[in-house]
């Protein structure tokens, strides 16, 4: 059998104002970080675990609007500056954002469709979404081209973001304690073997 031929992606390089450094491949504010914490602390002790979980949670998370009773996850506060071509400034209250270097993520979803080669791919949610459940079923089955500005979702490749936000973070699954003040950047693209 033929062996693949490695592959290369930089990784995320977040840097916060009191010096702390973190590497890792997906990291998300608001939302995501409560549904991990949601599919850790329910869904890990009922014995689920691996795709099963993230979907359970998931599921969850979209089922319900951010605050409202019975759901999971709640409206944090965020200022975001994406830099790319030029820069670009959301400020006010999200339910979260997502971002990788990936060329896609687990269980085949890839909720990132900004234009350009830039290495971070970036999805923002606003606090006034709508039709989140649609959208991300939307982008599973690949419809990646659809401008979703009007329904509060937005989606970049950028060179680099910088956070103010003290909601909670995850790099790769584990929560991260940041300052209030923080940047995404790409490494060095890194070889990997498949």
């Amino acid at each position: 059998s033929e062996k693949a031929a490695p592959t290369r992606f930089p990784l995320l390089h977040i840097h916060d104002e009191q010096g702390q450094e973190a590497y890792g491949f997906l990291f998300s504010t608001g939302a995501l970080p409560q549904v991990t914490d949601y599919t850790t602390t329910k869904l890990h002790s009922k014995g689920l675990g691996g795709g099963a979980a993230v979907m359970g949670g998931i599921l969850k998370g979209l089922s319900s609007k951010a605050g409202s009773t019975g759901g999971i996850t709640q409206i944090t506060p965020l200022a975001l500056t994406v830099e790319a071509e030029s820069a670009e400034q959301m400020d006010g209250a999200h339910l979260g954002t997502i971002v990788t270097t990936l060329p896609g993520l687990m269980l085949k979803l890839d909720p990132f469709w900004g234009s350009g080669d830039r290495p971070l791919r970036v999805t923002y949610v606003a606090d006034n979404y709508k039709k989140l459940f649609r959208h991300t079923a939307s982008l599973w089955t690949g419809n990646n081209a659809k401008d979703r500005r009007a329904d509060g979702l937005y989606s970049w490749t950028a060179d680099k973001l910088a956070y103010g936000y003290d909601g909670p973070c995850v790099l790769d699954g584990e929560r991260l304690a940041l300052s209030s003040n923080f940047t995404l950047t790409p490494t060095q693209p890194l070889r990997f073997k498949r």
